[in-house]
Formats: C-alpha cells, structure tokens, sequence
C-alpha cells in the first residue's frame, strides 16, 4: 500500500509542532536566544514594595562621653582606640 508523503503511519498526518519544539529541535546554527519578557505589567504597588529598600538611611551618629566627639554605635573610636571603655587599639594622635 502506498502512502502519502504527507501522511504519518496511520492514514493522517500527526499534530503540528509548537514554536518551541521546532526551536528545540533545531540545528544549533539556527537556534536564536530569547530576550526574558515580563508576563506582566508591574503594579505600583509592587514597584514601590520592591524600592522600599532602597531609601537611603540617616545615619546614627552618638556623641563620645571621653572625647565628645561624634562616632558610629558599636564602633572603636579610632582617635582614642577606645571601644566601651576599655583600650583596643593605640591612639592616632592627640585628641
């Protein structure tokens, strides 16, 4: 029995191939690389969750009680070497 060339073994040509099986299935030199694109537009809401973040904080200076000068919290105090009142580093200079 003779068969169409476009018919498969059962009298009937099988289903179409997607997009993708087809670029799967494609030689290497003919495989194109997709740019990812959103499914869907970014709310406000969520934009503005996702820069909450990105808000730049003040910064927590604290008056030093021996120098009176300005440090960081949890921080040695690099002109004195101290660190909660005990001597961690030798000073720099005269304070």
């Amino acid at each position: 029995m003779l068969r169409a060339s476009n018919q498969g073994v059962h009298g009937f040509r099988g289903p179409e191939r997607t997009a993708r099986q087809r670029q799967l299935m494609a030689p290497a030199s003919e495989k194109v690389r997709k740019m990812a694109v959103p499914k869907r537009k970014v709310t406000p809401s969520r934009r503005g969750m996702r820069r909450s973040h990105d808000a730049l904080k003040a910064v927590n200076y604290q008056e030093d009680s021996h120098t009176g000068e300005y440090k960081l919290r949890h921080h040695i105090d690099l002109k004195t070497g101290m660190y909660r009142g005990k001597q961690i580093l030798e000073p720099k200079g005269d304070f």
